[in-house]
């Protein structure tokens, strides 16, 4: 799987505070999971990984009904279809849970019903795979810089790409 990373990108960390931005990142591909896990680590955040929707389910519940607790979240990214609950069930449980987490969303059923449920739920930003890795920094940036504000964006381009299929593994169309 190949990105385009500019050289210097990360070197010392893109965040070079206190306190390193911690983003939990679920997806049922473990290469998209891996490999957006370890740019994100480069880039200084703190990463926790989840393989399906349960896990990511576990996670956010227990970071929203224990704050002090780690791990907090600072942003999450979620693809859609994953098994167990989706990404836009675990929105939907932080919504009334009155989470204000950003969430970030990355899907390969990007179609334009699925991005209005997920923009409606109050995902700050809704990528299709494959994505442009600077527009999905960008977006995950702007989302940690001015928490609540959405910044709605669509995005299409390169990670992903190489041996993920845009999600064909049976289970996830996404």
């Amino acid at each position: 799987m190949s990105m385009n990373v500019p050289a210097d990108w990360g070197r010392h960390g893109r965040f070079l505070r206190e306190r390193a931005p911690r983003i939990l990142v679920a997806d049922d591909d473990p290469d998209i999971r891996s490999e957006l896990a370890s740019v994100l680590s480069e880039d200084g955040f703190l990463v926790v990984e989840a393989a399906d929707g349960n896990e990511l389910l576990d996670l956010v519940v227990h970071a929203v009904a224990d704050p002090s607790a780690r791990p907090f979240f600072d942003a999450i990214v979620t693809d859609v279809m994953m098994p167990g609950f989706s990404g836009l069930d675990v929105l939907t449980a932080m919504r009334s849970r009155t989470a204000r987490v950003p969430v970030l969303v990355i899907t390969a059923f990007g179609d334009e019903r699925t991005i209005r449920i997920a923009e409606s739920l109050g995902a700050v930003a809704v990528f299709r795979k494959p994505f442009d890795l600077e527009d999905f920094r960008t977006a995950l940036e702007n989302a940690l810089a001015h928490p609540g504000h959405p910044h709605r964006r669509s995005g299409e381009h390169e990670i992903g790409t190489g041996s993920h299929d845009g999600g064909s593994n049976g289970n996830d169309p996404a």
